[in-house]
């Protein structure tokens, strides 16, 4: 969602500043939708996940499941909670929520520092058998 923001914000997309809003207070608020573990992640941009995470933060779906700081619960009950309501798209806001590449960029991050810590294991472990087998 940050990666999203931080593209929208830009301002080339068309959208409101209150829909920019909308997804920082989300990310103050602990407000995280869910996101299909399984979608189009790369193709034609990360339309499904994409969608995922504006269904929740808009409401369009009350029934779709989020975290509210940690809790899960649907969308409507999160909304209710932070005392926001259903927003309302402008023209071309729809498009610009869906069409990105900011989950391949999400998990691209997360990657990176899966690798640094794959890394750092690796190398204890092979300093380990060096000792082990004598080397210097």
């Amino acid at each position: 969602m940050i990666i999203r923001v931080n593209t929208l914000i830009r301002g080339q997309s068309g959208v409101s500043l209150a829909l920019i809003q909308r997804y920082i207070h989300a990310l103050q608020s602990e407000f995280i939708p869910c996101v299909r573990q399984y979608g189009s992640i790369g193709a034609s941009g990360d339309l499904i996940p994409l969608a995922g995470i504006a269904n929740g933060l808009l409401g369009l779906n009350p029934k779709y499941p989020v975290r509210l700081k940690g809790q899960p619960m649907t969308a409507s009950e999160a909304l209710s909670k932070l005392k926001w309501g259903e927003y309302l798209l402008q023209p071309k806001e729809g498009l610009a929520l869906i069409n990105g590449t900011s989950m391949m960029a999400g998990m691209a991050s997360v990657n990176l520092l899966e690798y640094r810590r794959l890394w750092q294991v690796n190398l204890m472990v092979h300093s380990f058998f060096i000792q082990a087998l004598g080397g210097i």
